[in-house]
């Protein structure tokens, strides 16, 4: 999948615009985290996720959590699993909230050596980000949508995605197997 979606980039405006303007303009996503951690070693498009944006970007933490939640909100996580998450070591079938405590709290917040006065995160931090959280779910529009408008959708093949919030805001084709993955295209609805 990475191979291809490196071919897509020499095709799709990718490389040129990342030469002229310095950024990628189609952005994937994925809600396998692993793939996305993956994606910028490969190819150039950018990631809905932005896994590294905090660390090696110009990305702020606050808007790296804007993205994640965007992140989750395609992936139709429900606030009880980002509860329960945020509360305790992932469930492993949910990839798409693998990385969610130091996401949403940072990494000093959630490991206590890298900081010199650890504050633990607490249960009514938890709560109001899965309030933070429900709020954005409930007010996702089409101009939360265009903020990062998508160009590509790689799913597992094998996987029951539940496309209802994607299909909301774009349009898919039929879908392109490559490999273990279905790569699909995108365009923003009218």
């Amino acid at each position: 999948m990475l191979l291809r979606l490196r071919e897509l980039s020499m095709q799709d405006g990718t490389l040129p615009r990342l030469r002229t303007e310095g950024q990628a303009s189609t952005l994937v996503f994925s809600p396998s985290v692993a793939l996305i951690a993956l994606l910028p070693t490969w190819t150039s498009q950018g990631t809905l996720l932005d896994v590294t944006g905090v660390d090696c970007g110009s990305v702020t933490r606050d808007e790296r959590k804007e993205f994640f939640f965007m992140h989750l909100y395609y992936s139709k996580v429900e606030t009880e699993a980002l509860r329960n998450a945020l509360n305790g070591p992932p469930d492993k079938s949910h990839d798409e909230l693998s990385s969610v405590r130091s996401v949403v709290f940072g990494h000093a917040r959630i490991f206590p050596g890298l900081s010199s006065h650890f504050e633990p995160v607490q249960p009514d931090e938890i709560e109001s980000e899965v309030q933070v959280y429900e709020a954005y779910v409930n007010s996702f529009s089409r101009d939360e949508a265009l903020k990062r408008p998508i160009s590509y959708a790689v799913m597992p093949a094998d996987g029951n995605f539940d496309f209802t919030n994607l299909d909301r805001w774009y349009e898919r084709d039929v879908g392109e197997r490559v490999g273990d993955y279905t790569l699909y295209r995108l365009k923003l609805r009218n």
